[in-house]
């Protein structure tokens, strides 16, 4: 019933959430999502943004498959952003990749969910946490020193495991010696 409950509560606030984001909103959405309607299925997330201990309200939040734009959002009063991310059931099982613009520039959040038909990550009460990545914090810990420089190495030679929404430095799609060279860099300043 409680489940039940929560769900009604969301379709309300994102109904109530888009109403006025189309009366009131001024600025556009950094985002183009697709036409919803050119597919059959789709998922929601129910998510807080934080930045270490720092919630971030202010932020258009968009979810990617591959490089196309699901869905985009903005947070409701009380800081939850209720997104719908279109896709179809043949698509279950790929990743979801959140962003943000910030600055002019798109930023990935550290986390990524798996695309899965007709499915809810988090609630009302117990919202999905997404994490905003700091440029060069390759290691996720929040700083950005000489061990991101560490981990950025061992990921390149195969010692641990890539993570491309990290270790991506300079932004150009590949992980290699340019990114170690763009991470000492935004070290130095």
């Amino acid at each position: 019933m409680k489940k039940a409950f929560s769900i009604i509560m969301l379709v309300a606030l994102v109904t109530v959430k888009a109403t006025a984001l189309m009366i009131t909103d001024t600025e556009p959405m950094p985002f183009t999502p697709v036409d919803h309607h050119q597919f059959s299925d789709n998922m929601n997330v129910v998510a807080r943004v934080m930045k270490g201990d720092m919630e971030l309200t202010n932020l258009c939040l968009a979810a990617f498959i591959g490089d196309e734009c699901r869905g985009a959002t903005y947070a409701t009063d009380d800081g939850l952003y209720l997104l719908t991310i279109a896709g179809n059931a043949d698509e279950s099982g790929k990743s979801v990749r959140f962003a943000t613009m910030i600055n002019g520039e798109v930023v990935w959040l550290h986390e990524q969910l798996t695309w899965i038909s007709d499915w809810i990550y988090g609630d009302l009460d117990e919202p999905q946490i997404l994490t905003l990545s700091i440029k060069g914090d390759v290691n996720g810990d929040g700083r950005v020193n000489v061990s991101d420089v560490s981990v950025l190495i061992n990921m390149i030679l195969g010692i641990v495991p890539v993570d491309e929404s990290l270790a991506d430095v300079n932004g150009d799609g590949r992980v290699n010696v340019s990114d170690v060279s763009a991470l000492i860099n935004i070290i130095l300043g």
